[in-house]
């Protein structure tokens, strides 16, 4: 399994924002570095996946698919 983490909009400015920027720049020439970054959010985001990291990688048991997980299927037998 892996960590896949996305951000969610909530409001409508947010989802316009979000809708925007997947529609005009992810995987397009403007999608580079010259977008603007929010430092604190970036920094936070990080703490948070770290954390998360941490979290699954320190639990006792092995992370493991769903049973109705369409990746179940790639789980190698135990």
């Amino acid at each position: 399994p892996a960590l896949a983490l996305k951000f969610a909009a909530v409001t409508p400015e947010q989802k316009a924002l979000q809708k925007a920027w997947l529609t005009d720049r992810y995987h397009a020439p403007q999608d580079d570095l010259s977008q603007p970054i929010e430092p604190a959010y970036a920094e936070a985001f990080n703490r948070y996946l770290t954390g998360l990291i941490l979290a699954v990688a320190n639990t006792p048991e092995r992370p493991h698919w769903n049973a109705d997980s369409f990746f179940k299927r790639f789980e190698p037998a135990k």
